[in-house]
């Protein structure tokens, strides 16, 4: 099952659902040797691959078998690793990222989530989890977690989880997934148009377009929640989704635009 979650996970590299190209997904294989690109700054005391407790079902897209988990033993106050190094989001935006993740009820330490682009700076990310979960659920209530624009068209972007030990319960994730948005209809006549598409991006109930259009709305999966015909300074009505974040998509003066939207 695990061998035929990563083929998959590997042939849709190359799958884009509008825009939206999976950059990185990781399920950590079915061997105890951390995949190419994974490194831990200590395998016995800190993160290491382990094949218990697996995710099997456990959430959309849950691959089971083998996780990493930060072990948490050995002197306490030591913070421990797990890095992810040299993915390339050269020609992508809107650079997001989303995991599994469960905690021991006795897990009393913070999971901190950093990202660098010359592995010196690092910069810390905030999202939701339950330290204590108990239970496989993904992070950031299953809303992928959007990146800075600092993550954007970089060669060399790294992600990285610490922890301390204290030698109180442990904390396991799995199926690392980060996607971004093809840069490629970014022209300036594209920039120009996305002014006059859509006036509010921050949206309550209503979005409002300053300008005709036939739009879609998509969510992060790529999937259509929406479709409409708006007219000049027309809305459309959004409160039935839920919050987080969508892609528009429209045509304004021949150019196709996209744009992103925060549901609150």
């Amino acid at each position: 099952m695990k061998k035929l979650y990563s083929l998959l996970a590997t042939a849709m590299l190359a799958i884009t659902a509008f825009g939206q190209t999976t950059l990185l997904s990781e399920s950590f294989g079915t061997t105890s040797t951390l995949p190419t690109g994974w490194t831990s700054t200590n395998v016995t005391n800190g993160w290491k691959l382990n094949g218990s407790s697996v995710s099997t079902n456990k959430y959309p897209g849950a691959s089971g078998a083998m996780n990493v988990v930060f072990v948490g033993q050995g002197p306490n106050g030591i913070t421990h690793t797990l890095t992810y190094s040299n993915l390339s989001t050269v020609g992508y935006t809107n650079i997001s990222i989303i995991w599994g993740g469960i905690g021991a009820a006795a897990f009393d330490k913070d999971i901190v989530f950093q990202w660098s682009t010359d592995g010196t700076t690092w910069n810390d990310v905030t999202y939701t989890y339950n330290k204590k979960a108990t239970a496989w659920g993904l992070v950031n209530s299953g809303i992928p977690i959007q990146l800075p624009a600092g993550a954007e068209n970089a060669a060399t972007l790294s992600l990285r989880w610490s922890s301390v030990t204290s030698n109180s319960g442990n904390y396991r994730i799995d199926d690392v997934k980060v996607t971004g948005a093809s840069g490629s209809l970014a022209t300036s006549e594209i920039v120009k148009s996305k002014n006059t598409f859509i006036k509010n991006t921050s949206v309550d109930h209503e979005i409002y377009f300053g300008i005709k259009s036939e739009v879609k709305i998509f969510n992060v999966n790529g999937q259509i929640v929406k479709t409409a015909s708006v007219s000049e300074n027309g809305s459309v009505n959004v409160e039935n989704l839920q919050s987080g974040i969508y892609f528009v998509t429209g045509n304004v003066n021949g150019n196709a635009v996209s744009e992103k939207i925060i549901k609150k």
